[in-house]
């Protein structure tokens, strides 16, 4: 008789198979009761279980498909940020075809799921035993003692984030529509386009995700996944850094990438960039390794890559050019025109069919694949400026930090550090200053292979892009993976054999990263207080209220109460709408407004009643922040709103600068 050796691998193994089991089976079948001191209905047990299932389901299925492509890889991050991305792109395109063939039910879900488990159960078997043996095989012995420093500062950090995660969305564009749109396409249990809602009607690939986490779980769970998305960026670094770099500056590399203001704000929230910046750093990885290779694999992969990100944000499509340029630069010189034709033919069509869905979709509704940006280029005809068409929009000074001169240019990374905003109005945050310090470094980069030259001649062509459109410091976030790994590089390539400069550096860099900490952990464990939440002493309604804008919970409660059901609300200088039960139409900036105020308040009133509106609701934060010259709202457009107020609207509800208004009598 076979006797089986039961190790703690094998126990741990059968562990998480039965409660992955149990979790699955509740929760798809509602089960009311307690179990084990978890209430399985709507907890964060049940989110952070699920979030377990899914990503080792995304990292099985991915690493099974790249396994039979042969790839091989350089080291286990490598392996496990590639195949965890296939993976949760394989995953997105699942919920996607669901959603488009209108079988968005939760029931639904939960099978996809089992399936996953079922085919793949070999495969997870095996993720979970070298999961376990991992853990058993660390030890800080193997470290310097600066290395163990580092490494406590990035469990920090990550242990901020991860709490803040935990807490429910409280964020402008994860209300407005990042949530938004999942939220309407779960309740028609299809995908459509949603008209009202301008900005949920953009490329979705990881609102599919979010949407699958809205499913089976919660909010909360869709906003760990963009958490998670910032630690396998982190990881994604340490591996980029160790295969082409000093392999001495990974881990420096990875934690100048994490332990930043504006990784610590995203990964609360559930916005796209962390996953954005995943995305695109898993492209020039994939390039990076195709050049050195010439492996047509790595091709493909970058390829796929690249059709991924142009469905997760119209700005992908700049990536996806420079790449596809930069393949066909490279190609040429090494293996000639003749023979690259048919790869640069395969790699379009890849990319086409992987990023057009959402563009045919919104083709399909409205003759424009970029809605709702270039209208005038799709509908009317009318020809647009070349830097129109580069950054989709035009901005205004409110969203920009000055470049009219050339001295305010120069300045623009010392601004974006710094100050982390849009001009006057605070958006994202602050990027760590260890960049600023670093940047001098840049006049070193022959000292690198082509690769880091490569990668400088990108930051730099993005960075130029930038400059050109919004600066908010969320959009220089894909940049920093990448400065990170090759200013850390130059960095250890210059001092590493000056170990008495190289010391006071890194005690200058630990200083930096305790004083962001400091900041950062009193702003999240004292001001945001996530731990009342976590342990069930506040309701997920006291915490909305308590930490988004001042009356935007009350003002929505206000509405669900006590309007009627077919009330529909007209937003001005608002667009959070995940938590209102009713219709409502946003206009953000008064853009809308500013097409009124021709006409005569009478006609205004007119175009309200044609519309149905029954209220409106005025959020002047949004609106004075926008009242400046040049900034889109005029004196006299507010000073039009104020008359037609006085003399059609009656007010319901006023908290903070929110204003909740019903028509008079």
């Amino acid at each position: 008789m076979l006797k089986r050796d039961w190790n703690i691998t094998s126990i741990l193994t059968l562990f998480f198979y039965l409660w992955m089991g149990i979790i699955l089976l509740f929760c798809l079948f509602h089960y009311p009761h307690y179990l084990l001191l978890f209430n399985l209905k709507n907890t964060i047990a049940q989110d952070l279980f699920l979030l377990a299932i899914i990503t080792l389901l995304a990292y099985t299925l991915g690493f099974r498909i790249l396994s039979i492509c042969k790839f091989e890889f350089s080291s286990i991050q490598e392996r496990l940020v590639f195949s965890i991305g296939s993976g949760f792109g394989i995953l997105s395109y699942l919920i996607m075809g669901l959603g488009f063939l209108g079988l968005l039910e939760p029931k639904i879900a939960y099978g996809l799921i089992f399936v996953l488990i079922i085919l793949l159960f070999k495969g997870l078997t095996n993720t979970i035993g070298e999961i376990t043996r991992g853990i058993k095989s660390l030890s800080l012995k193997r470290f310097s003692w600066q290395e163990v420093i580092i490494l406590f500062f990035i469990v920090i950090t990550c242990g901020l984030c991860f709490l803040h995660g935990l807490c429910p969305p409280f964020d402008w564009d994860d209300l407005a529509y990042h949530l938004e749109g999942p939220k309407l396409f779960i309740e028609h249990h299809r995908i459509f386009h949603i008209p009202d809602v301008t900005f949920a009607n953009f490329p979705a690939n990881i609102g599919m995700l979010y949407l699958l986490g809205m499913l089976v779980g919660s909010d909360i769970l869709s906003k760990l996944f963009h958490f998670l998305f910032g630690v396998l960026t982190m990881v994604g670094v340490f591996g980029l850094s160790q295969r082409y770099f000093n392999s001495k500056s990974s881990l420096l590399a990875s934690a100048i990438f994490y332990i930043c203001p504006l990784v610590i704000f995203l990964s609360r929230t559930a916005y796209i960039d962390l996953a954005l910046t995943f995305y695109e750093f898993l492209a020039i990885f994939a390039f990076v390794n195709w050049i050195t290779s010439y492996q047509n694999r790595w091709l493909i992969i970058l390829a796929i890559m690249c059709g991924f990100i142009v469905g997760i944000k119209y700005p992908g499509i700049h990536t996806m050019i420079i790449l596809y340029l930069s393949v066909i630069g490279f190609g040429v010189v090494k293996i000639g025109l003749r023979k690259m034709i048919f790869d640069l033919v395969i790699f379009g069509i890849i990319c086409c069919l992987i990023g057009s869905p959402w563009y045919l979709k919104n083709f399909f509704y409205t003759h424009n694949p970029v809605y709702p940006y270039l209208e005038d280029l799709f509908i009317r005809k009318v020809s647009l400026t070349p830097m129109d068409i580069i950054t989709g929009q035009t901005s205004n000074s409110v969203f920009t930090m000055g470049g009219k001169t050339l001295i305010d240019s120069l300045l623009l990374p010392w601004n974006v550090i710094i100050y982390g905003c849009l001009g006057s109005l605070p958006f994202g945050a602050t990027i760590s200053p260890i960049y600023l310090l670093f940047l001098p470094l840049l006049i070193f980069i022959r000292k690198l292979k082509i690769v880091g030259i490569y990668l400088f001649c990108y930051i730099v062509i993005k960075f130029i892009l930038w400059s050109s459109g919004l600066h908010s410091s969320r959009y220089l976030l894909l940049l920093l993976p990448l400065l990170s790994s090759v200013l850390t590089s130059i960095f250890y390539t210059l001092f590493d054999s000056k170990k008495f400069l190289k010391r006071i550096i890194l005690i200058i860099i630990f200083g930096i990263w305790t004083a962001i900490l400091s900041w950062d952990g009193f702003q999240i464990i004292h001001y945001r207080n996530p731990i009342n939440f976590i342990l069930g002493f506040e309701s997920k309604e006291d915490f909305v209220r308590r930490n988004a804008e001042k009356g935007y919970y009350n003002a929505m409660e206000f509405i669900n109460k006590y309007l009627p059901k077919e009330a529909k609300i007209y937003f001005i200088g608002e667009k959070k709408g995940y938590y209102c039960q009713r219709n409502f139409i946003p206009d953000f900036s008064m853009w809308g407004w500013k097409s009124f105020t021709y006409k005569d308040i009478f006609q205004i009133k007119e175009y309200f009643d044609n519309k149905q509106i029954t209220h409106i609701l005025v959020n002047t934060t949004v609106i004075f922040c926008y009242y400046y010259p040049d900034n889109g709202v005029s004196k006299e457009e507010v000073e039009s709103f104020n008359t037609f107020a006085q003399t059609y609207l009656k007010l319901l509800f006023q908290e903070g600068n929110l204003y909740l208004y019903g028509w008079k009598d």
